[in-house]
């Protein structure tokens, strides 16, 4: 890993001042050190090339197989894809530990390496690895937590361990995932 350029510190703390300016526009944490910037995921310049209304199908056939494979439903899975990227394939997050850039979650489903790599994914972004690995993990999570959706969720963003006492952001995730998921439409 390399130490930050003088160019990305700079980008760094311009990002820094937007997260104080647009709180509710950005999702903080910080855990062991590490600073997670997941600056809203339509945020212009993360999610290349942008695209129009209807990002919102063009993976619906990946979608299917990964319901069909994993016995999620379709509307989770769409709901998940949304707040996660809103349907971006490109996006990734920020992530800086200790004053070293390292690689973030990526693609539709906003998944870290590690798990893509279990996945055997080799390009994060890649709708149809990323939907499939990103299905195969809350199918596993729901799995461990009995069908218990919040807890699923949670698991999901925050880690299995931080299921049950999640941090504030990750309360909010699931909130936005389970109302758009439970929206009629």
């Amino acid at each position: 890993m390399k130490v930050l350029s003088k160019a990305i510190k700079l980008r760094v703390k311009a990002v820094q001042r937007w997260v104080a300016k647009h709180p509710r526009r950005a999702i903080v944490g910080t855990a062991l050190g590490t600073m997670l910037v997941l600056v809203a995921a339509a945020k212009k310049g993360r999610c290349h090339p942008r695209l129009g209304t209807e990002r919102y199908h063009l993976f619906d056939d990946f979608i299917a197989e990964a319901a069909d494979r994993y016995g999620v439903n379709e509307r989770f899975i769409r709901a998940v894809i949304q707040v996660e990227s809103d349907f971006q394939p490109n996006c990734t997050s920020i992530v800086i530990r200790r004053g070293v850039r390292v690689q973030g979650a990526r693609g539709l489903m906003q998944i870290m390496p590690g798990p893509l790599e279990r996945c055997g994914v080799g390009n994060p972004f890649d709708p149809r690895g990323n939907i499939l690995c990103g299905t195969g993990i809350l199918r596993q999570n729901l799995n461990m937590y009995d069908g218990d959706l919040e807890l699923a969720l949670a698991a999901y963003n925050a880690g299995p361990g931080r299921a049950r006492n999640p941090p504030a952001d990750t309360r909010e995730y699931v909130r936005r995932v389970l109302a758009i998921y439970t929206r009629r439409g």
